[in-house]
């Protein structure tokens, strides 16, 4: 938890220092745009408690103290965005994110597999990302997004907020097919991985 807290306000603070990039930059006379997929690795940000149990810490049912809850395992962070990039150090856009989790219920004596519990969580997010490095191949920043998440638990359904902070990230590659990093935390997960194709922008 620790980790993670550390993560969060580092995020906090490069992107508040990023931002004085934004007024000292010029806009771009042909906007560049960006449509990437990645995929996110560990935990969710509102999961963070989940990945720390083993199947027989994590969690005795009270109400039912014959079965017991196992560890809840994540397939992932997939993700797909569009980003406009109108400034030398700004971009914004909108991201879709997909994540979920996986737990089963024992039975306390056999141990036997009693039943699956499935929870899906799409959010909608609304990214700035400021960038504080930029080279024709590699460019250096970080990010803030946020927007609402849709959690779908058998059957149910509900919403909330939901956020994510890039602490650093970097892209890497040619002009229009890039791939990119990224450590933060929130709903695209702590590290993920993806590409880039970026069209327009300023001809050389």
């Amino acid at each position: 938890m620790r980790k993670i807290v550390s993560i969060f306000l580092l995020s906090a603070v490069m992107v508040v220092a990023c931002t004085n990039k934004i007024f000292a930059s010029k806009p771009l006379d042909r906007p560049i745009h960006e449509i990437s997929a990645s995929y996110g690795f560990a935990i969710l940000l509102y999961h963070a408690n989940h990945y720390w149990y083993t199947p027989y810490e994590y969690n005795m049912d009270y109400f039912r103290p014959d079965t017991y809850r196992g560890s809840f395992y994540s397939f992932g962070v997939p993700s797909v965005s569009y980003l406009y990039n109108h400034r030398q150090w700004f971009a914004q856009g909108a991201e879709v994110v997909l994540g979920g989790t996986v737990c089963r219920y024992y039975d306390s004596f056999t141990r036997e597999p009693l039943s699956t519990q499935r929870e899906l969580v799409l959010s909608g997010l609304y990214t700035a990302r400021f960038s504080y490095f930029n080279r024709p191949h590699v460019m250096l920043y970080s990010a803030a997004s946020f927007g609402f998440a849709v959690w779908m638990d058998d059957g149910l359904a509900y919403a909330t907020p939901m956020g994510h902070l890039t602490a650093f990230g970097t892209t890497f590659g040619g002009e229009n097919i890039r791939g990119f990093v990224e450590l933060g935390v929130g709903a695209k997960g702590i590290a993920r991985a993806g590409v880039t194709v970026a069209f327009g922008g300023d001809k050389k």
